[in-house]
Parts: C-alpha cells; structure tokens; sequence
C-alpha cells in the first residue's frame, strides 16, 4: 500500500495521510446485499486448503456470487448451486459489498475493494503468492483451511480444522507426545498415550466402544487443540506466515496474533 502512496504522491502531488488503518473506500451500500454474503473467486491466486465446501454447508441460502459469468458456472459445478449476481462495473460491486454481511473470496480486486472498506472478510490465501494479506481485526487470511465462519440469525460460529481429524488418524504417531502431554476432557494429563487411553476408556460415554473409536476420539481431540501437530504440509505455508507476521503496522507478536487474527498460533 505504501507503494500506490507514493507512487499517487509522485504522479500525482497528492498525499493522504492514511496508512490503511481505516477505510480508504467509501460506497453507498447496495440494498440487494443486505443480510447477506458475497462470496467471488477468480481463476488465480486459489488454494486447495480453503473448504470453500464447509462455506456453502453453512451459509448457501445467504449467498450470493459476484464475478463474471464462468467464474460463477465453475464454482457451482465444484462446490454447489448458489445465487447469482450479475454486475456491470466497479461501483456496483463496491456498493454491494458496502451492503453485505461478510465477504468471502480469494485475492481479487473484489477483495481489494472489500479491504479498502474495511468489511469483515475471509480471504482464500494463496500459499505461493500471499501478497494481499493485511492483518486486522475482523479479517481471517485462511492459507491452510482453518478459520471460522462465524454465525447469523442466533446460529453459532463453525470452527473448521485444517484437516478432518478421522482422516489424519492414520498419519498420527501416537508414539510422539504432543505439546502439553495427551489430554482429554473429563481425565487426567498424561505424558504416556496408553495411560490416557485406559483412562478415557473408563469413561461413561466410552463403555462398550472399540479401541479404534477410543483412538480416533482422543486423535481428534488432539488434532482440535493442535491443527497443525505432525503436519507435513507445515512446510507449504512458509510463505503466508512470514506475509501475515509482516503485514500489520503494529508487530505481529505472539501474545496479540490471536486477538487480531483469531487463530490460535503463529
């Protein structure tokens, strides 16, 4: 952003005395927007990670698709029919962002216009060119499928995992002991798998179950508290971390990456 500053200041002799903290755009909000979600995704910058799925799951009947034509055809053809909605030019799309709930999409310039009004966004994060990332509260940069979609009309908020844990228990060593030691509700840490496994399996609810069951639940939970615990794709999402620890004004730190992110580590 700064770039486009200056270059305005150069060409222009213009200075505005915004450095992206807060909107940049302005717009007449669209009524055929209201109550709703856009979602848009271009035939670039994609990742495989974000369950664009899980999203029309949850809000099919809120949504409405903005972009060209094709781009529309294709998405319903992967992940599910949802509406359409044709625009002409650019003032239209910023005036029915203006007027939407939450805008989902990947680095497009309907996502610029959506960052320059500050909407509350999801962003599809392209994990090899992760150069439209600016860390703010009310925006989720998803580059390895976790965030949340969160809840409207007193529905509650969808947390969605990396992974789906019964698919990775395969993958799980349960000879490594993960950060803070095996844990499970209702039972006692351990440092050892086989003694939380035989203290969950005297649980209540697990009576009568099966040692697959019993380890696919305390897999699962583990992989819930640790997305990313044994995760050979971590190496894929160097790029988008190092773009989100670097792209706020004030430092990315530890302490505060939840706050403004909602992620739970960096």
């Amino acid at each position: 952003m700064q770039a486009h500053m200056n270059h305005l200041t150069k060409v222009k002799g213009v200075t505005i005395p915004n450095l992206g903290v807060e909107p940049w755009l302005t717009s007449t909000p669209s009524s055929s927007a209201k109550g709703r979600i856009l979602i848009n995704r271009t035939g670039r910058y994609r990742n495989p990670f974000f369950k664009w799925a899980e999203v029309v799951k949850k809000y099919r009947h809120k949504l409405l698709f903005i972009g060209l034509h094709h781009e529309w055809r294709e998405f319903c053809g992967h992940f599910g029919y949802v509406e359409y909605l044709p625009t002409s030019n650019m003032l239209e799309v910023a005036q029915i962002i203006a007027g939407c709930d939450l805008f989902i999409g990947n680095q497009s310039c309907c996502n610029a216009v959506a960052e320059g009004l500050k909407k509350p966004i999801i962003q599809e994060t392209s994990t090899i060119f992760p150069d439209c990332v600016w860390v703010r509260v009310g925006a989720q940069h998803v580059y390895d499928g976790v965030m949340t979609l969160p809840g409207f009309d007193g529905e509650g908020d969808t947390k969605i995992l990396a992974y789906d844990p019964v698919e990775r228990i395969t993958q799980i060593s349960t000879v490594q002991t993960p950060p803070g030691g095996w844990q499970f509700p209702g039972c006692q840490k351990s440092m050892s798998f086989d003694q939380i496994f035989g203290f969950v399996k005297r649980l209540p609810e697990f009576l009568g179950k099966t040692k697959d069951e019993i380890r696919i639940a305390i897999v699962a939970y583990t992989l819930h508290r640790i997305p990313d615990w044994q995760d050979n794709n971590k190496g894929k999402f160097n790029r988008a971390e190092r773009a989100l620890s670097n792209s706020a004004i004030s430092p990315v730190t530890k302490s505060n990456y939840h706050s403004l992110t909602g992620r739970t580590s960096l």
